[in-house]
């Protein structure tokens, strides 16, 4: 898929059964940002061509997740992350994981999860770190209805709290509203 500029994502997920109740999932995310017009202040203002510069992100992902009890689930997963910007190149792993439990209230879940938590990418000098997100919510389908509720928050390291609301309708389980 084009985005913006030249900046093209390509995206790839598979997720199937385990053995004893599990299941298991691979994923492939890429990022080519295209490419830039390299410059200085001095190559700028004097319009000398120093040629281009180009970035890209790949992310190489497994997940495990299994049901460990009839109301409660479990996950997670490692991944790789390698981002090149120019001639460098930085590499970084990292696990993710959660839970999901089936409240006593027919129709009521609980999720949390904690994703990127890992080693950090080095350019040059500077260390950086991939964005540490926690995660929690609440899901709720009306019984023996087709409507849907989510409310959840979202903490990524060094940004505000956020809280998110979500809906959905289910027209014959063919067509979903949010």
């Amino acid at each position: 898929q084009n985005l913006i500029q030249d900046i093209n994502y390509e995206s790839f997920a598979y997720g199937m059964p385990g053995f004893m109740g599990s299941y298991i999932g691979i994923g492939f995310d890429y990022i080519n940002l295209g490419s830039v017009k390299r410059t200085t202040i001095q190559s700028f203002n004097q319009g000398i061509n120093l040629g281009t510069a180009s970035g890209s992100d790949l992310m190489l992902s497994g997940y495990y997740s299994k049901f460990i009890s009839d109301r409660l689930g479990i996950g997670g997963g490692v991944k790789w992350v390698r981002e090149e910007l120019d001639d460098k190149t930085a590499n970084s792993f990292a696990v993710d994981a959660g839970f999901t439990y089936e409240m006593p209230i027919p129709g009521l879940q609980l999720g949390a999860s904690i994703r990127n938590l890992g080693t950090r990418l080095q350019f040059y000098n500077d260390k950086e770190s991939i964005p540490l997100t926690f995660q929690g919510g609440l899901y709720y389908v009306i019984p023996n209805r087709l409507f849907r509720f989510t409310l959840d928050f979202d903490k990524v390291r060094s940004e505000e709290l956020g809280f998110h609301f979500g809906s959905e309708a289910s027209i014959k389980d063919i067509l979903l509203l949010s």
